[in-house]
């Protein structure tokens, strides 16, 4: 497959990385392009995919060809947001980290990678957040550093410890997501990412309440029109009752309406009160 290259985003010795776009086109860039330059790597890549393809049923890549020598794969453009820069100052909700770190679980649970190489996207940083908080991995990865006896297990702890680092706020109070996966992880607890994902949904409080309030502010834009009329028969009512109260007093100067209460309050059984 033909592509233009745009911009160097990584070289190694092992490996380059590429931004590129189609012959032609006039959009910034397209496709990131994984050129193994190293044949011994190259081999442990394609082992490592057909690996991955046996058991996901799914490619993370969208083509892969040969060229000059070098085994190459196409991959979609994802944009350089790297999560590490907006973690230095944009980041401070905790309602807001606890998002990014259930995204961030989700996208490895999600990811058609096979272990190895997944291991060096969270290794290396290559983790974007995009505009709207969502987290995706990006696979401009330095394959020198491939060790083909990576597992899942050694990713999922390694996650872990990145998203101690996300929840700390040092504050004094740490956050309850925190506490409980820093204390899981210290005992090598975590062996899957449902565990994970399950302990940060488990104790996320802050997230629980927002959405205690976006559900009440979406009932009444749901309701908004039916809770008007009832609002406005009720006010209608209120009137009506006050109207007839103000017309009852100039006519006998009395509320004639409480004497219904007062009056039989009067007589209880075969006594009355006011003799």
């Amino acid at each position: 497959m033909e592509v233009e290259k745009i911009s160097l985003l990584l070289r190694s010795a092992a490996n380059s990385v590429w931004a590129c776009r189609e012959p032609g086109e006039s959009v910034a860039a397209s496709y990131t392009l994984l050129a193994v330059e190293d044949r011994e790597t190259a081999k442990t890549v394609i082992a490592l995919f057909e690996e991955a393809f046996a058991e996901k049923h799914r490619s993370p890549f969208l083509n892969s060809f040969v060229e000059d020598g070098k085994m190459c794969y196409l991959f979609p453009y994802r944009t350089e947001r790297k999560l590490s820069e907006f973690m230095k100052g944009q980041v401070r909700a905790p309602a807001m980290r606890e998002e990014i770190c259930v995204g961030l679980v989700l996208a490895c649970l999600d990811s058609p990678f096979p272990a190895p190489l997944l291991y060096l996207q969270l290794k290396q940083g290559q983790i974007g957040l995009s505009q709207d908080n969502g987290v995706y991995l990006t696979p401009a990865i330095d394959l020198a550093e491939l060790d083909p006896r990576i597992t899942e297990e050694d990713c999922v702890r390694l996650c872990a410890q990145i998203l101690i680092g996300i929840l700390r706020t040092n504050a004094r109070k740490e956050l309850k997501s925190f506490e409980l996966i820093r204390r899981k992880t210290d005992h090598l607890a975590y062996q899957q990412f449902s565990e994970v994902y399950h302990d940060i949904r488990m104790t996320m409080t802050q997230k629980k309440k927002r959405l205690g309030i976006e559900a009440v502010k979406r009932f009444f834009a749901q309701y908004r029109d039916v809770l008007f009329r009832i609002l406005l028969v009720f006010c209608i009512v209120t009137a009506a009752i006050a109207a007839i109260m103000l017309i009852s007093y100039l006519a006998v100067g009395d509320f004639a309406f409480f004497r219904l209460f007062t009056h039989n309050l009067n007589t209880i059984g075969t006594e009355r009160l006011n003799v």
